[in-house]
């Protein structure tokens, strides 16, 4: 995320961001009749969520997630081991959700709820993703103890796109790829929040062309 500005900020007349690693439930809540009006929002998905159903303040209709699958184990062997459906779905919040431009900002830091919550958009075709691709891991964790008293933990869970193709290590890719140059980060810029807000301009100028 980028702390030039305030977790959610206007940045110019009718264009938002909204940093989801800092954006509580109650502020979500306050900004909504600001949010409704907005021609065009950034939203920095970099990071672990704070709200970590932060989807249905933007969700433009019920979306559903990527399929996410608990293997029940009842006998030995791995015999008849069945798969308990745990896929999701995020509808709006409330009749406040913005209808308009959403440019998400993506990289390796959004991992596991936060690309659950992106799974929403990516799915449903809506939006932008910028950056670079999430980290590709997702699904409940599952601990177990050794004799040793060290513990050793992982994904419990498969998750897949809609088309069966599965989810881990490959994440959320960007449909516009933006990586962070070395002159950037010593400059304290962002670039891609900058490369965000120009693809969002650039949508804007071409629905209202």
């Amino acid at each position: 995320s980028t702390n030039a500005y305030d977790a959610i900020s206007e940045l110019e007349a009718g264009i938002f961001y909204v940093d989801i690693s800092r954006a509580s439930t109650d502020m979500l809540s306050s900004a909504a009749r600001s949010l409704s009006s907005a021609k065009g929002i950034v939203i920095d998905s970099r990071g672990y969520p704070l709200d970590r159903t932060w989807a249905a303040y933007f969700a433009p209709r019920r979306l559903q997630s990527f399929t996410l699958l608990t293997p029940e184990t009842q006998f030995p062997d791995q015999v008849e081991v069945k798969m308990d459906d745990g896929t999701t779905s995020a509808a709006p919040k409330n009749a406040s959700v913005p209808k308009c431009d959403l440019v998400f900002l993506i990289n390796a830091t959004a991992m596991s709820a936060a690309e659950h919550q992106l799974s929403y958009f990516r799915i449903g075709g809506i939006g932008t993703f910028v950056g670079t691709p999430t980290a590709g891991v997702n699904g409940n964790i599952n601990f177990l103890t050794l004799p040793s008293g060290r513990s050793v933990s992982w994904t419990g869970m498969i998750a897949k796109w809609p088309d069966g193709s599965l989810f881990h290590t490959i994440g959320i890719q960007p449909d516009i790829l933006v990586e962070q140059s070395r002159e950037a980060i010593a400059a304290g810029r962002d670039e891609v929040f900058e490369a965000a807000l120009r693809i969002l301009k650039e949508n804007l100028s071409t629905s209202e062309s």
